[in-house]
């Protein structure tokens, strides 16, 4: 996993951490709960606004891809020869342009280890998940609770009326990149959060599940 600080060069602030799962390539961001939606970036003002500060892997990347080279540029192939890449690749195009932007202030610096905040948010991340009966499922989180889960009685996310509706897609569940979600055919998260604040606790640790 690659860590990256978003900073304000602008405002001399930090605004966020920016993470990078190699394996897999997907991205997560984690905002500082200090930003409101006018001092947030632009296409995350939402997210801040209803006081959700870790943004979805889709939402992550779509920030990543707007400060970047497209694929589809018409003379990528020198771009790639030129920085001796042999396929494109977001991080590396991130990473040669310190995530700089026209139309903002905002860069990325490279860190070594998790700040405080992400840290503390990630207890709530999922460590495993399985799947039970009636769209229930057990979750177990990072901060050693069981919970269980009516994806019934959610509350609304993009996607929940299919996984409610398809079986199958229903029994594809398993825990996303860093345990940020539970993914359903890893093309609808849950996010971990939600999942969390949900549950109903279970009297029982992981090690004794395991």
């Amino acid at each position: 996993m690659k860590i990256f600080e978003i900073i304000d060069e602008d405002n001399n602030l930090s605004i966020g951490t920016l993470l990078y799962y190699k394996k897999s390539k997907d991205f997560y961001i984690e905002l500082v709960e200090t930003l409101d939606e006018w001092t947030a970036p632009l296409l995350l003002t939402a997210y801040v606004k209803h006081r959700i500060y870790t943004i979805p892997r889709d939402i992550s990347k779509l920030w990543v891809c707007e400060r970047i080279i497209p694929s589809s540029r018409q003379n990528i192939g020198s771009i790639l020869t030129t920085h001796k890449l042999k396929a494109y690749d977001e991080m590396k195009f991130l990473e040669l342009s310190e995530g700089r932007c026209s139309q903002d202030s905002l860069y990325i610096k490279k860190i070594d280890s998790l700040p405080e905040y992400v840290q503390k948010r990630n207890l709530q991340n999922l460590t495993d998940c399985v799947v039970l009966e009636d769209n229930t499922i057990l979750c177990f989180f990072n901060d050693n609770t069981a919970r269980k889960i009516d994806l019934a009685k959610l509350e609304p996310v993009d996607g929940l009326d299919k996984i409610l509706q398809n079986k199958k897609l229903f029994e594809s569940c398993k825990v996303a990149t860093g345990g940020y979600a539970a993914t359903f055919n890893n093309s609808i998260d849950i996010p971990s959060h939600i999942l969390y604040s949900s549950g109903k606790i279970i009297p029982l640790e992981y090690k004794d599940f395991i």
